[in-house]
């Protein structure tokens, strides 16, 4: 369904009345079957148009959905453009997911580090490259895992970009922790929602953990690092089922 008319047909808004309401009209037309994907919600930095909408605004918020190709599909761009009525379906380099460039400007340094001797709010359980990545990053030159509430939020609100590949097992663990409410939604959705397949030269289809084939489970966040569905359950606490609700083949984001 690629025409204006049938989407507002399905979804019964009509398009002069899309304007304004560009993450409605998109989740609107995935609830009504128009399009499958994942819901997006960020930024738009692409050109905006003179004398339209969104002109002069240092931030454009705007919402799409991102196909399973990672191509866009949006009802609502014509608005930025100043175009009749179209649906855009192309590449996203005008699209900022979550805001991520906006999120690594304005990231500050983390928090003081605990002194030597002092108690630790949370104590994480993650593999030896992950606490040293973490470490590195929060500053601490021997670094066994404990850390404040502070620390904690600032590792959780971290860009993307910044995580990488350690964006998942952080988040399994900042879930066991029960800190999960700290990561942005948006995150956790690309990460668990949305992770990409395994590309044909990636060589992760071992478990960093155990160390196993793990041919069952052909998907990852960043290619490099790679936890089989057992070792997932074991290690996040979270129950059997998770790998599978966590693919992209789940059946509420197709």
């Amino acid at each position: 369904m690629t025409t204006v008319a049938a989407v507002a047909e399905a979804i019964g808004i009509p398009a002069e009345k899309w304007p304004g309401r560009c993450y409605e009209i998109a989740g609107l037309c995935k609830l009504a079957g128009v399009v499958k994907g994942l819901l997006c919600y960020g930024h738009y930095i692409g050109p905006v148009t003179p004398g339209t909408l969104f002109a002069g605004k240092p931030i454009v918020r705007h919402g799409w959905v991102e196909l399973k190709d990672y191509r866009v599909w949006d009802p609502t761009r014509w608005v930025i453009e100043g175009r009749s009525p179209y649906i855009y379906t192309g590449t996203g380099e005008d699209y900022d997911y979550g805001g991520q460039r906006l999120l690594e400007m304005m990231q500050r340094p983390a928090p003081t580090p605990l002194p030597a001797k002092a108690i630790p709010h949370y104590r994480l359980r993650l593999d030896k490259p992950v606490l040293a990545w973490l470490g590195k990053n929060l500053g601490v030159t021997r670094f066994y895992g404990g850390i404040s509430l502070d620390q904690a939020h600032w590792i959780a609100n971290l860009p993307l970009r910044t995580l990488g590949e350690m964006a998942r097992p952080i988040y399994l663990e900042l879930k066991r922790l029960r800190l999960e409410a700290r990561v942005p939604l948006d995150h956790w959705t690309r990460v668990f929602k949305h992770r990409k397949p395994l590309e044909p030269n990636c060589h992760s289809g071992w478990c960093a953990k155990c160390g196993r084939s793990a041919t069952q489970d052909d998907y990852c966040y960043g290619c490099r690092r790679f936890v089989c569905e057992r070792c997932e359950t074991a290690l996040g606490g979270i129950g059997p089922g998770h790998a599978v609700e966590a693919h992209w083949d789940n059946e509420d984001d197709e």
